[in-house]
């Protein structure tokens, strides 16, 4: 399993209503940006995650640095982005816009929109190593 060296969130905001640039993507100026760096955090604090546990630790850090980014940012943005850079150099990113990310709170009660953003853009990477 790959392990995360550092994950940034970023709430974007759109820069044109060109479109598309291209390669595909929108245009977005990130606005507000938390960095966490998981290896280090828990090296630093003597804890150890195994296999089973990493996950979870994962998307329970993700939804907190996303908390923080949204309450000191204080704003309102068109999207939100993840860049995950991994311990041997590759980097995943994904961006969803917020709208999107807002509905998946009518899917349950349990369900947090961030987390299963994050799930999403991890599986994906998992999914194409297995290929």
């Amino acid at each position: 399993m790959k392990r995360i060296k550092e994950f940034k969130i970023s709430l974007l905001k759109k820069d044109s209503d060109f479109g598309l640039n291209k390669e595909g993507k929108g245009n977005y100026i990130k606005k507000a940006t938390g960095t966490f760096k998981p290896e280090e955090f828990f090296k630093n604090e003597g804890i150890e995650v195994d296999e089973d546990q990493y996950h979870s630790y994962i998307y329970s850090i993700v939804k907190s640095v996303y908390d923080n980014v949204v309450l000191e940012s204080k704003m309102v943005c068109d999207a939100v982005g993840l860049w995950f850079t991994f311990d041997d150099g590759d980097v995943l990113e994904n961006a969803l816009d917020i709208t999107v990310l807002a509905a998946f709170e009518e899917y349950g009660d349990n369900v947090v929109p961030i987390i299963e953003f994050a799930k999403m853009t991890l599986e994906s990477d998992e999914s194409e190593e297995s290929i």
